[in-house]
């Protein structure tokens, strides 16, 4: 038990088994606002992340002109990420700076944390990152 709580903190969730995507976006309303989330499962890959990011963008240009919304990620079970793959993710967030209010990482891994703290440092929009979704404040 101590060393499953151990392996959690450090490196990540445990994947869910009976989630075959590794990443999936959805629309949804969080604090009456339209947000894009997005939920992780197990390692996000570089090959995984050039087809999320095209998703992605679809579902970006479908917002209108002059909207922004808030993004969530729901990482609860996302164990790892490949560095060039959150590397194609900023550069997805870069694109849609115009379009993209925030953006809320939920983890309670250590090493997942450490990544959205990186991302916030490489693109232009809020990035908070919180332990659980009750944290989120969307403005």
């Amino acid at each position: 038990m101590l060393l499953q709580k151990i392996r959690r903190y450090f490196i990540g969730g445990k994947a869910n088994p009976q989630e075959q995507r590794t990443a999936f976006a959805s629309w949804e309303i969080i604090q009456n606002r339209k947000c894009l989330v997005l939920t992780f499962n197990g390692i996000f890959t570089e090959a995984e992340a050039e087809k999320f990011t095209q998703q992605l963008s679809q579902e970006m240009q479908s917002c209108k002109e002059d909207e922004k919304v808030p993004i969530v990620c729901r990482c609860y079970h996302m164990v790892d990420y490949e560095a060039h793959a959150r590397i194609i993710f900023q550069n997805f967030l870069q694109t849609y700076l115009d379009k993209i209010d925030s953006l809320w990482i939920i983890t309670e891994s250590v090493v997942i944390r450490y990544g959205g703290k990186l991302i916030g440092m490489f693109v232009e929009i809020p990035v908070r990152v919180v332990n659980e979704e009750s944290k989120v404040l969307l403005y």
